[in-house]
């Protein structure tokens, strides 16, 4: 470190930059009130400094003296939770692209290669680490005691870097540097240094923060706040350090530019390279883990029991970290034969029955009122659902994931109001709430109280949508809550169960959410929840004739694994939209437009017509086909149907690509290496070498020469160790690629280039 460094490292801890004076060696530097003195001196092209103790190299002066790392290494020890029984898990790990590895790898200590992916970064490079799974199966967890064992090292000279995990999830979001600081002296109690500050030793790799939760914020953010924020914080790391990112659902997906390409517009001017580690479901051998670090006995029998019961080893019970837990909380208890004789019957309705079995065991063990005699229960089990479903819906609307005590006291109130409690109850309810075993402290705000885990809470949002819809008298209402946010799968998944219990007439709730969302935008949340909750109620339906559905929006999974029958789609769209498992039956699909349709793992098509609908493109096997010609004969052999009109149409665009189809040979070539971009803003000559394989020398004589001149991809100084050699990147937004994607190739390698330069930045 020289000493212009040092000064500009030191400057972004002080209060203001006047505060800092080096002169002839001498240091005086005011930090947060303390005034320190000490001496500057260069020894061999380093900096040290002495104040008083030992000379010390100025990097860990900073580190120790100013930064005070070590205390937040002990704020990390004392208030991230280290998870008792933790269960090691196994996943996949997709490298940074310059690896040698180019595909997906297994690995069964997931702790362990996060920690190596961290800690063999790429000099000159930011490098973004994605973490993802689904709900429920340990993200956070992982995260946790990564943090919490690497502080440990820390502390006794075993690492030079620091995990610091940022919570995201429920927080009204707009920029990273008010997450950090909340996070920093709201939980860790740590109040050392600013943003500016944070950022330089995240630059020097010795803070690495992971941002727990940012796809549920992204998805609450419908002009990409949190996409725009992230790319912006990397930006500003210019090409060093390293960011974990954790993610409920897979936005690292190669098959489409969509999802990513307002991060990386954003990172054209740094290097930065992303990699993947996504976390397995558990297994037997895992289930039977947990259970022995638990001292359940017989946990054999209890997962076969389970297995046999749901026929399945692959159901979320005995695969989600969760759901698992609770199961072992069950079966420790002996209530396990129960729960099994409830979850046979509606096994669509496990989650149900889960949060069931434990209300229960709260209002026959925990709630009781021992002022008189006998004993009586203070609530009932339906009782105990609405007071947690009033308390999830004040989390919907104020958009936390938790409430302060004065916010609860108050929904404690007004539930007793509304159930004519008397004032002994309400005192006794207010008093217990906080002890339940699905609400817990929350360790990020202070004195606010937040659901155990967050499948509750969003199940308890399900209740509440559920309730809402059957009770409700005014659409209005329903589409204000609606409107708020997206609406989670388990979320959505609890309403519809929710109002099947009641046993109202599904036609009936149909027509409801058509009132809700007459008015409203095709892309605003209130369409989107709508047709999340109107695909669960038409999955129900034994008979949906006449059921039209006009002007909705349906997102990636919204009908994967549904039945639909007699439905008509009329103005509707559909982004890349799965139908794995889905069954079509007597479907009509009227002037919709999809953006890509993947056919892998489609259930059946019977009768099923498309009449005027404009398609993109046509996933299969993994190989998407945007040719027009393509598309309607693999719509065809998979039993759709398409109007004459859209046939003379297609026909027309099949007989100009046929001319140029010898030619049209180029294109795959080039939307292969512009897919490599996707993991790092540059490549290496060998990099896209190793990608396109026994293709590379055609690509490299032919293509990439064609590519520069039409001004898509531009040569660069090349910055590595090794021979030297050429470097790329993009000239062109991705945005713009998606859109000559999804708009068609073109009929020729140029034609398809120009339509990508169109877009140039």
């Amino acid at each position: 470190m020289n000493l212009r460094d040092f000064k500009g490292i030191l400057g972004t801890f002080t209060d203001d930059r006047a505060d800092l004076d080096i002169e002839k060696g001498q240091l005086i530097v005011q930090i947060r009130g303390e005034l320190i003195e000490a001496t500057v001196t260069e020894e061999i092209g380093d900096v040290y400094v002495e104040d008083g103790h030992a000379k010390t190299r100025a990097f860990d002066w900073l580190i120790n003296r100013v930064a005070k790392l070590p205390q937040l290494a002990d704020r990390i020890i004392g208030h991230v939770a280290r998870e008792p029984h933790f269960v090691t898990p196994a996943g996949k790990v997709l490298d940074h692209i310059d690896a040698q590895r180019d595909n997906e790898r297994p690995v069964h200590d997931v702790p362990t290669e996060i920690v190596t992916l961290i800690s063999n970064r790429t000099a000159g490079t930011s490098n973004i680490l994605y973490v993802t799974s689904d709900a429920g199966e340990g993200k956070t967890t992982v995260i946790d005691q990564i943090a919490h064992d690497q502080a440990n090292r820390y502390k006794k000279g075993e690492a030079e870097w620091l995990l610091l995990p940022l919570r995201l999830g429920g927080r009204s979001f707009l920029t990273f540097d008010d997450v950090v600081v909340a996070e920093l002296v709201n939980r860790f109690r740590f109040q050392f240094f600013y943003y500016d500050a944070f950022l330089e030793l995240v630059r020097l790799g010795v803070l690495v923060p992971a941002f727990d939760g940012f796809e549920e914020i992204f998805v609450e953010g419908s002009t990409g706040e949190a996409v725009s924020s992230l790319g912006n914080l990397v930006r500003t790391l210019n090409s060093s350090g390293g960011v974990v990112i954790t993610v409920r659902k897979a936005h690292f997906e190669y098959h489409s530019f969509r999802d990513q390409a307002r991060i990386f517009d954003a990172l054209s001017d740094v290097d930065a390279s992303f990699a993947r580690i996504s976390l397995d479901r558990w297994d037997r051998d895992r289930f039977l883990e947990y259970c022995s670090r638990r001292g359940l006995s017989d946990a054999g029998n209890t997962y076969a029991a389970v297995r046999d019961k749901l026929q399945s080893s692959d159901h979320p019970v005995l695969t989600r970290a969760v759901l698992a837990k609770r199961l072992v909380d069950v079966a420790e208890k002996n209530d396990l034969s129960v729960l099994l004789e409830r979850l046979g019957t509606a096994v669509g309705d496990y989650f149900y029955h889960f949060v069931n079995a434990i209300v229960e065991r709260e209002v026959q063990e925990k709630w009781i009122d021992r002022s008189g005699v006998p004993h009586q229960a203070l609530l009932t089990v339906d009782e105990h659902h609405r007071l947690l479903s009033m308390i999830a819906k004040e989390m919907w609307i104020t958009s936390s994931d938790s409430l302060g005590a004065e916010y609860l006291e108050l929904v404690t109130e007004l539930f007793a109001e509304e159930l004519s409690k008397t004032a002994p109850i309400a005192r006794q309810i207010a008093n217990r709430l906080t002890q339940h075993s699905l609400i817990a402290v929350n360790r990020t705000t202070p004195l606010s109280y937040s659901f155990d885990h967050d499948d509750f809470r969003m199940f308890y949002w399900g209740e509440a949508i559920g309730t809402m819809l059957v009770d409700t008298e005014d659409p209005s209402e329903v589409a204000l809550y609606l409107g708020k946010r997206s609406l989670p799968e388990v979320a959505a998944d609890a309403a519809v169960v929710a109002i099947r219990r009641v046993g109202v007439d599904m036609h009936a709730v149909l027509s409801v959410l058509r009132r809700v969302a007459s008015g409203s935008s095709a892309v605003s949340h209130l369409a989107e929840n709508v047709t999340a909750l109107t695909v669960r109620v038409l999955d129900l339906l034994e008979d949906a004739k006449g059921v039209t559905l006009r002007r909705l929006h349906f997102s990636l999974n919204s009908i994967k694994g549904r039945k639909i029958g007699g439905v008509i789609f009329d103005g509707c769209s559909f982004s890349q939209v799965s139908f794995d498992g889905t069954s079509l039956k007597e479907v009509k699909l009227s002037h919709c437009t999809f953006d890509e349709i993947d056919l892998d793992g489609l259930a059946d098509v019977v009768d099923v017509e498309l009449h005027e609908c404009s398609i993109n493109s046509v996933r299969r096997k993994g190989v998407s086909s945007y040719d027009p010609a393509v598309i309607l004969q693999i719509l065809r052999e998979r039993g759709f149907a398409a109007t004459k009109q859209d046939d003379s149409e297609v026909r027309g665009k099949q007989d100009d690509s046929e001319v140029q189809g010898e030619v049209d040979e180029l294109t795959p070539l080039a939307v292969r290496a512009l897919r490599s971009f996707l993991r790092a803003t540059a490549l290496n000559e060998t990099t896209l070498e190793r990608r396109l394989g026994v293709v590379s020398s055609r690509f490299f004589e032919e293509v990439l020469p064609l590519m520069i001149d039409k001004g898509v991809v531009k040569e660069v100084d090349f910055a590595g160790g090794g021979r030297p050699q050429r470097r790329f990147r993009l000239a062109v937004s991705m945005q713009s690629i998606e859109g000559a994607l999804s708009g068609g190739r073109g009929s020729s390698l140029t034609e398809f280039l120009e339509t990508v330069a169109t877009g140039r930045k």
